[in-house]
């Protein structure tokens, strides 16, 4: 019990920390999708203050008069000469001035020199488009460029002197800025080739293997790289690039930082579990101590005490009820052993006094015709007939004392031991029945049988003999009670569906009284009997259990009753009848 009641708290404590560190963890992961797309929102917001910078600056710088007078310069070289210090007034990392058909005529840029094909085929498209960010990529780098023409006059009346192109590389510079804004890190992407990043290089291989194995990140999708996971994101940037795709930002969340509060938890959990689990052991040790041990111990006792042993010896401890609850057992105990040995001694007694009574009245009826024909034989002048008449009785009544002592004796063994043999049953059956002719209850009754000449089987000759011989005796006994022909058949027949052979007693009498059913086979239960120990049925139920077989009462009515002996056998193929004065018949 103490033990039932441990697990349930242990289960219960374990499911309820499992189910706070489910929840803790949904809520970390729902938090870290919104910083997420926090940080979307906040790269976005710093993209447009850039175009909105960008078109300022081109803006200012467009409208110089210093520079509508350096583009009217008649060769290309003044025109190399004199923008690099627009260049620097402007402030930007990239700056192309192109001609009125959108040439590029010079570019200045910072950092290592871009190829100048690069820059003039992309910055001629970029020129149709004005304010519109665009982008710009040579050697690796990457600029978001924004374009403004030169006017000569004003909007409506005016003519294109050239176009000025200022813009910013996307570098590690501006993926720091980024990064300080939305506090994740940042991946600038070109088609597969990361551009700018803030992640560790061993990081950025990582990202580079899931970009060429076409494992990009959707709106919202997880991350393993270098062993660190990662809530990743991404969105395409504003600008428009002349090789036909976009570039992209990925923005990286890290998920183990993020649960680190989790892992704090996990430990917490784990403390709590382990105080919780010792707080159980010692309550259910207290608990077994004091009340489950006791109580089971008490039940123990009640199961031995209930099955007859009153040896069980119980010790008293645990709490105060629980010590009460064995003393009163204690002392039930005593009183059901004392009862128990009245019981027996009365039952002892009866017994005795039933043997005793039966075998009395027996003895009495045996010894009285003895001193009768004794007498009678010492009387002079007593012809040879009756002489021999009453030496029959006196030898009838000597067999029958003989029977009784024979019965008590097999009575009182404690167990029966068997000398088995393979015999005729039709020659144990021929024997039996001629000794029951002859006794004196069986004389007026006739006795049939029917048994197959050619079934043997294993048995035990002479207790088989005594079994037959007591379900005879008592059916003469009935038949002489009944109102009709006084007859007795004998039969034995086939069990079906197992290998087993039945001894069938049929008799004409009154019937087994209803009352004396369920204990027929007790010893000294007799009804109606003028003479008898009542131990005949009972003998003959033990003798066809030390067979392995049984004996019952079949059917019982008014001139039919039949018993019925089964033990283990088998019938040869072809049954011949022996003694046959019925047909032979088989008894499922």
């Amino acid at each position: 019990m103490a033990a039932s009641l441990l697990t349930v708290a242990v289960v219960m404590t374990l499911v309820f920390l499992v189910l706070v560190r489910i929840t803790v963890a949904r809520q970390i992961q729902s938090d870290l999708a919104e910083d997420v797309q926090r940080s979307m929102v906040t790269f976005h917001n710093l993209e447009s203050q850039r175009s909105h910078m960008l078109a300022r600056t081109a803006a200012l710088i467009a409208d110089l008069p210093s520079l509508k007078a350096l583009m009217t310069a008649p060769d290309a070289a003044t025109i190399i000469d004199g923008g690099a210090e627009f260049w620097h007034v402007s402030g930007s990392s990239l700056f192309i001035l192109s001609d009125q058909a959108g040439r590029m005529v010079s570019f200045y840029n910072v950092g290592t020199a871009l190829q100048p094909e690069d820059v003039r085929l992309q910055s001629a498209d970029l020129v149709q488009q004005t304010n519109t960010l665009g982008i710009i990529r040579s050697r690796g780098r990457l600029f978001e460029v924004l374009s403004e023409p030169i006017r000569f006059g004003s909007r409506s009346n005016g003519f294109y002197l050239g176009y000025v192109t200022v813009g910013y590389e996307v570098d590690h510079d501006l993926a720091l800025q980024i990064q300080q804004a939305a506090d994740a890190q940042i991946v600038f992407l070109d088609g597969n080739a990361v551009v700018a990043t803030t992640l560790r290089p061993e990081v950025v291989t990582a990202v580079q293997q899931q970009i060429q194995s076409k494992a990009k990140p959707g709106s919202d999708t997880m991350w393993t790289l270098a062993g660190e996971q990662f809530r990743a994101a991404s969105t395409p940037l504003e600008s428009q690039g002349s090789a036909g795709h976009q570039p992209k930002l990925i923005v990286l969340k890290s998920y183990d930082k993020a649960a680190m509060s989790l892992h704090e938890l996990n430990l917490g959990i784990a403390v709590i579990a382990l105080l919780g689990l010792l707080t159980g052991v010692f309550l259910a040790i207290s608990i077994a101590a004091r009340i489950t041990t006791p109580i089971e111990s008490l039940v123990v006792g009640t199961r031995r005490v209930g099955s007859g042993d009153f040896t069980y010896e119980w010790r008293e401890s645990g709490a105060k009820e629980v010590r009460e609850l064995g003393q009163a057992f204690h002392e039930m105990q005593m009183e059901v052993q004392q009862t128990q040995q009245d019981l027996l001694k009365a039952e002892r007694m009866a017994t005795i006094g039933n043997m005793a009574s039966s075998v009395s009245h027996d003895l009495r009826h045996y010894l009285t015709s003895i001193y009768a024909n004794a007498e009678f034989l010492c009387s002079a002048g007593l012809p040879a007939s009756e002489q021999e008449m009453m030496l029959a009785e006196v030898r009838t009544a000597v067999f029958g004392m003989t029977d009784l002592l024979d019965s008590l004796l097999l009575f009182g063994r404690t167990s029966m031991s068997l000398h088995i043999r393979r015999d005729s049953l039709l020659a144990v059956v021929e024997r039996t029945v001629a000794r029951v002719r002859i006794h004196p209850d069986a004389r007026t009754v006739e006795i049939l049988t029917t048994v197959p000449s050619d079934v043997e089987a294993d048995f035990d000759a002479q207790e088989l003999s005594r079994a037959i011989y007591n379900l005879l005796l008592n059916a003469c006994h009935a038949a002489k009670r009944g109102s009709g022909t006084q007859r007795v058949w004998l039969r034995v027949v086939r069990a079906e569906f197992q290998e087993m052979i039945g001894i069938v007693v049929e008799d004409t009498g009154p019937g087994v009284p209803k009352g004396i059913r369920q204990t027929l086979f007790e010893p000294f239960v007799s009804e109606g009997k003028e003479n008898g120990t009542g131990l005949g049925l009972s003998l003959a139920l033990r003798i066809a259990q030390a067979h392995h077989g049984t004996l019952e009462l079949v059917s019982s009515e008014a001139g039919k009753t039949i018993f019925r002996l089964s033990f283990p056998g088998s019938f040869p193929v072809t049954v011949a009848p022996g003694i046959a004065h019925f047909p032979s018949e088989t008894i499922a």
